[in-house]
């Protein structure tokens, strides 16, 4: 993970100056209090030579509630995930539903773009792949009950577009016996 997260730092410089020049000076930096995040927006920023200190929390980007189902092994999402994408409101097994995370996101954009309404900065998040996916769709328009189809992988780094095209070829899930969901 953390040498992921280091990697990333040269994608995340590539993505910065391509986002109209701006330069590294004025990069703003969100993550989310859990720790694999933090320490994620930590080693990414060292490798970039940044002070890690300057990392803003956002408890609006922590992972999504998985009720019953937290802490145990990543399969028990598979039980989830196909449920979303019939209904982005259920809370089967006590889940935060998609449209409480997208709503959760939204809030904290609104925040964000308040808090930088002067504008000249490029905005990281650091975050968990439920929350990220379901912020990326919802940013780009597309059906939020689909995120999951769009993957991220350990310290990837992608652009947060108001484009559907932005999004990534969709990944259809593979149920526990093996079906596409």
């Amino acid at each position: 993970g953390r040498e992921q997260a280091r990697a990333s730092a040269s994608q995340l410089a590539e993505l910065v100056g391509e986002a109209g020049g701006m330069e590294m000076d004025n990069l703003v930096v969100y993550s989310s209090d859990f720790c694999r995040a933090r320490e994620t927006a930590e080693e990414a920023l060292a490798a970039l030579g940044r002070d890690p200190a300057a990392i803003i929390t956002e408890i609006g980007l922590r992972e999504r509630w998985f009720g019953e189902l937290d802490a145990q092994p990543l399969q028990t999402y598979h039980d989830v995930w196909p449920r979303d994408l019939v209904n982005a409101q259920h809370e089967t097994f006590g889940v935060e539903s998609v449209d409480s995370v997208a709503t959760r996101l939204r809030v904290m954009l609104l925040r964000m773009e308040e808090a930088h309404a002067e504008g000249g900065v490029s905005i990281v998040l650091c975050a968990h792949a439920d929350t990220l996916q379901i912020l990326q769709s919802y940013v780009a328009g597309a059906d939020v009950r689909r995120f999951s189809q769009y993957r991220f992988g350990n310290g990837e780094v992608r652009a947060l577009l108001a484009d559907p095209a932005s999004l990534p070829e969709p990944v259809p899930l593979v149920a526990a016996n093996g079906v596409a969901a």
